[in-house]
């Protein structure tokens, strides 16, 4: 049998054939014009039958009721090595995705609604996200309005928060990424001042590292000024920074004191449009610690039927309690209704109050309920813990320590008369005490 002319076409897979006939421009019947940023026009060629089996947009373009009557389209917003590598995806099922041009073909994939295309870049962005780009890639997502890609940066911005905020990248960030990070509850610092002293750096370094102008400095802030948490400052830091500092009008400035003074004051600062949600907080921002020696897995469980679980205790030195931690269910997906209530032990005035539902892992491993506010409670002073839970059975503590010794503060326990579902010093619910030391003032 006579041997045939092998041609390029010989023992090659279709995506194969596909990109040679795009990169040796065979039987192309429609061309590309893309201009680069200093406005020169480069030309490509392809193929409409490609172009329209792979992005809705071409088919429109080429098939639909307003289709191109000419053979030339011109593409003015994606530069021509990016629309390359489009191209090659819808060929070939390849790309070559880089740092550099990542974004760029994120928003083309998006444009012609490459779905494909959006998925492998995207996923490439979340595999090489640092602290030394987060920032670039969270600015220019909130350009292209990705807003997936957005929330994936927030929340790497939220496990590295320090490291993030220190970097040159941080510095980079345009006022909308600025407010994106500071809108997100997820995202803290020590302290709200650090966060403010982050925001003011950033500021300077737009304006100009020599410029004393404080109206540069609100005007450059714009509205990230109403997304730092001032109400979660102490009056100390509002005076010694803030004020010091010139960012917030005189009328701000009285009715943040007057919130801080008398509490319960969030109208005359919403007035002002100051976000006055707390930042959520996390049971790993917290020393970790167990009055219980150990947990009941096997032959009893801890039973409810909407009655108290109490517990009192006191420390030696003064601190800030911002909630507890208690015992799911049993059982991966077991739904609580949780009350907790913290109060003086000998007037029982009630000090702060909370109510959550609880979704259980299925672990014995505790889970933070927390306050809206951190409670400052006095050493030497008898407090009380109150638990109200409905449904399934619970694990619960057990071999419990009537004191613990946490980061040099000494907690006593002792029961209280007010329980009735069985916790004691020595077994049953509410295992932790979530709290910090008060500081010294």
């Amino acid at each position: 049998m006579a041997d045939l002319n092998r041609g390029w076409q010989d023992r090659k897979s279709l995506a194969q054939c596909n990109a040679y006939m795009l990169e040796n421009g065979i039987a192309c019947d429609v061309k590309i014009k893309c201009h680069t940023q200093d406005g020169k026009v480069v030309m490509l060629q392809a193929h409409k039958y490609i172009l329209v089996s792979r992005s809705p947009v071409f088919e429109a373009m080429f098939c639909g009721s307003y289709q191109e009557s000419s053979d030339s389209i011109e593409i003015t917003d994606i530069e021509p090595d990016v629309f390359k590598e489009v191209l090659r995806f819808m060929y070939s099922e390849e790309v070559q995705l880089t740092v550099d041009n990542i974004l760029h073909i994120v928003f083309a994939a998006k444009k012609y609604f490459i779905g494909g295309l959006v998925d492998e870049a995207e996923q490439f962005l979340e595999d090489n996200l640092s602290e030394s780009n987060v920032c670039t890639v969270l600015t220019n997502s909130l350009y292209y309005m990705d807003s997936n890609l957005s929330t994936k940066c927030l929340c790497y911005i939220a496990k590295r928060v320090e490291a993030v905020f220190n970097s040159e990248d941080f510095l980079s960030l345009s006022q909308e990424g600025l407010c994106a990070i500071l809108q997100y509850n997820d995202i803290k610092l020590k302290s709200e001042l650090n966060m403010f002293e982050h925001c003011l750096k950033w500021a300077t370094f737009q304006i100009g590292r020599e410029s004393k102008d404080v109206d540069k400095l609100r005007t450059t802030l714009g509205e990230c000024v109403h997304q730092i948490r001032f109400h979660l400052m102490t009056s100390k830091e509002i005076a010694e920074n803030v004020t010091q500092s010139g960012v917030l009008r005189s009328d701000e400035l009285l009715a943040l004191f007057c919130h801080l003074a008398a509490g319960n004051q969030e109208a005359s600062l919403e007035k002002f449009g100051f976000n006055i949600q707390s930042r959520n907080k996390h049971l790993s921002d917290f020393t970790q610690w167990m009055r219980f020696g150990s947990t009941e897995h096997e032959d009893v469980r801890w039973h409810y039927d909407g009655e108290l679980d109490c517990i009192s205790f006191k420390t030696n030195q003064n601190i800030l309690v911002h909630g507890i931690c208690i015992y799911g269910g049993y059982f991966k997906g077991d739904i609580h209704t949780v009350s907790i209530k913290l109060f003086d032990a000998g007037s029982q005035e009630c000090q702060q109050v909370n109510k959550a539902e609880l979704v259980s892992n299925g672990t014995d491993e505790p889970v933070a309920v927390f306050f809206d506010k951190a409670v400052s409670l006095q050493a030497d002073l008898w407090h009380g813990v109150a638990l109200m839970m409905n449904g399934p059975d619970t694990f619960f503590g057990e071999s419990g320590n009537r004191v613990v010794m946490v980061d040099g503060i000494e907690l006593t326990f002792a029961d209280h008369p007010d329980d009735v579902n069985g916790t004691d010093v020595y077994s049953g619910q509410i295992p932790m005490i979530i709290f910090t030391a008060a500081e010294n003032t």
